[in-house]
């Protein structure tokens, strides 16, 4: 699983220990778990399903959702702990300006979208709430009634991070070091995450290359490269991180790349090997408004962080001793941060004694408290009326939509994804007629 999967997975299981709960993919789910229900939209109708629900908790809407949901009296739960707008940017920085263009109008109209018919919002930090709630002022969401029925204004939007498990992780298998043959004595570093354009793996291989210089002989692993999804495929950074690393004759000699991806369940066997864990980007805005949730794995497992600074996680690594920040793009400040928690036991026993104190913060049932007082509070509230703006905003969507659709994936795709949504409203046209008599 990535990490939308892996919150819902996280949220599942805790939620259902207070609700009953229903896990929905749109991709085919080879996994089961004893407190929830888990299926495939590939095999289910979603119009069935929302109807025997009071909440739905999803990364993006459609019109068509949004309206079935308000005609059943669901609650929406919109999660905005990744910025996609932003995240778009960088993501088709290399294409044609067209289709930037194109891709970033599409991404805003959704945005725009899911404020209008959200109840309720959830994000990752602190400076995404106040992303959110700029956007949701320059649309005049924020009304009179719901900020004096509660003026932090939590009970629309609030801070759900991600999060780790409660439960000490333990080694049930190999790891890099006999998969990858990684020398014993070799320090070994860990990117534990993929490898996406908006990130700067660039950075941390230079550093692998400076070390070396200087007669300290490290390893970089690369966690995976591409995900399990039949329709991925690696982006251009992770081709320019290979490149480099040949270049610096360092490919498979001390920088190593899983071109796979590894299982949920068992990543806990490759990260209690690593010495450090890394993570690094680049100076832009998806930066500023990010949660890398790579860091967390680094908390649970206690392993020392070098990062780049920048973003909400690299200041929580810098106020509690997680490890050291560094500026961006700076290969030899980095090498030499690694160097200093390598190189001071005590430094290094500091750090992990650090990252033991703080991870009981961060488990998804402490992280999940918001949510759980989101759920009961909007389950029992009276719906929310929608204005003419949420009305343009849903008419808009479909033709800017459309031409995202065919310049993408083409007519077909476009016809699909209409059928399924003339689906959506065809049922909730029936309901009233039903109603009616």
């Amino acid at each position: 699983m990535a990490g939308p999967a892996i919150r819902y997975w996280e949220f599942a299981k805790v939620i259902s220990k207070h609700h009953e709960v229903t896990l929905a993919t749109k991709g085919t789910c080879d996994i089961d778990h004893p407190d929830f229900e888990v299926v495939s939209l590939n095999n289910r109708s979603l119009s069935n399903l929302i109807g025997g629900q009071d909440v739905l908790i999803a990364q993006s809407i459609t019109p068509g959702i949004a309206r079935l949901a308000r005609s059943h009296h669901v609650k929406l739960l919109v999660d905005a702990y990744d910025p996609i707008p932003l995240e778009t940017l960088e993501a088709y920085a290399d294409e044609d300006p067209r289709i930037q263009i194109q891709k970033s109008r599409a991404s805003v109209l959704k945005l725009r979208l899911w404020l209008h018919f959200a109840d309720a919002i959830l994000c990752a930090t602190e400076r995404q709430r106040d992303l959110w709630l700029g956007s949701m002022m320059a649309l005049n969401l924020i009304a009179p009634s719901d900020y004096f029925a509660d003026k932090s204004f939590r009970n629309r939007i609030d801070v759900v991070s991600f999060g780790l498990p409660s439960q000490d992780p333990s080694k049930t298998g190999p790891g890099f070091r006999e998969t990858l043959r990684i020398e014993p004595d070799w320090p070994m570093a860990i990117w534990a995450g993929g490898i996406w354009n908006w990130l700067d793996p660039l950075t941390p291989i230079r550093a692998i290359a400076e070390l070396k210089r200087s007669g300290m002989t490290a390893a970089l692993v690369f966690m995976g490269i591409k995900r399990p999804a039949p329709a991925f495929t690696p982006m251009d950074m992770a081709g320019r991180a290979i490149s480099l690393a040949k270049e610096l004759d360092l490919y498979d000699k001390q920088v190593f790349f899983n071109q796979g991806w590894v299982p949920y369940e068992e990543r806990q066997n490759y990260l209690l090997q690593a010495d450090l864990g890394v993570s690094a980007h680049l100076d832009h805005l998806e930066t500023r408004f990010s949660f890398r949730t790579r860091i967390l794995d680094y908390i649970w497992t206690t392993i020392p962080i070098v990062a780049t600074e920048g973003d909400a996680m690299a200041d929580i690594v810098q106020s509690e001793g997680l490890g050291f920040t560094v500026p961006y793009q700076d290969g030899s400040g980095f090498a030499q941060r690694m160097k200093d928690l390598l190189s001071a036991p005590d430094r290094l026993e500091e750090t992990k004694a650090n990252l033991r104190r703080i991870r009981a913060s961060y488990t998804w049932e402490k992280v999940c408290e918001p949510l759980l007082l989101l759920i009961d509070l909007h389950t029992e509230a009276k719906p929310r009326p929608l204005s003419s703006a949420a009305t343009t905003a849903a008419v808009s969507y479909y033709p800017r939509i459309a031409r995202e659709v065919v310049q993408t994936t083409g007519w077909r795709s476009l016809l699909r994804y209409f059928f399924i949504e003339a689906g959506l409203f065809m049922k909730k046209m029936s309901g009233r007629i039903i109603r009616r008599g």
